[in-house]
């Protein structure tokens, strides 16, 4: 095991920088509310049902901190990860850049929660990579929805093409 009790650490320490680098900051707290429900709230709620109530993943030294076995800073590393996801979303004006970075983040998280299982983190029971991709893609929609209800996105927009000015 490489790094144990830190990965969590880490990765929200290089989410929060990319998050800060990439969204202006009036954007962030645009979506402080958007941030603190689905990017705190939700998470614990995920990884919750996930790991403590179905069985499928158990998480082993990936954080300093745990609650009721869930791992807090890999919990609370998805506040800037929701915010990077909202602002671009909303930012972008192509479907076909919204197609992309829906299936982007996809595949990010399933290959990160691959280097969690490889580096003996993370231990999956009657689930897969292919489910947490879909898992991943159900939550981000869910996700933009969200964004829809709470006057960030208009999702009547979603698959419009806007011309270049």
């Amino acid at each position: 095991m490489i790094l144990p009790k830190l990965a969590g650490l880490m990765i929200l320490a290089a989410l929060a920088v990319l998050m800060v680098l990439l969204v202006p900051p009036e954007r962030i707290r645009a979506l402080l509310p958007f941030g603190l429900i689905f990017g705190v709230g939700l998470p614990f709620a995920v990884i919750g049902v996930m790991q403590n109530w179905l069985g499928y993943w158990t998480y082993h030294q990936v954080d300093l901190v745990t609650l009721a076995g869930i791992p807090v800073f890999l919990s609370v590393a998805w506040f800037p990860a929701v915010i990077i996801f909202a602002h671009l979303l909303v930012q972008y004006r192509s479907p076909l850049l919204r197609l992309l970075l829906w299936l982007a983040i996809a595949v990010a998280v399933t290959l990160l929660q691959h280097a969690l299982s490889v580096n003996n983190m993370l231990s999956l029971q009657n689930w897969s990579s292919g489910g947490t991709f879909i898992l991943t893609l159900l939550i981000h929609a869910g996700l933009a929805a969200a964004l829809h209800f709470m006057g960030h996105l208009d999702l009547r927009d979603l698959f419009k093409t806007y011309e270049r000015r």
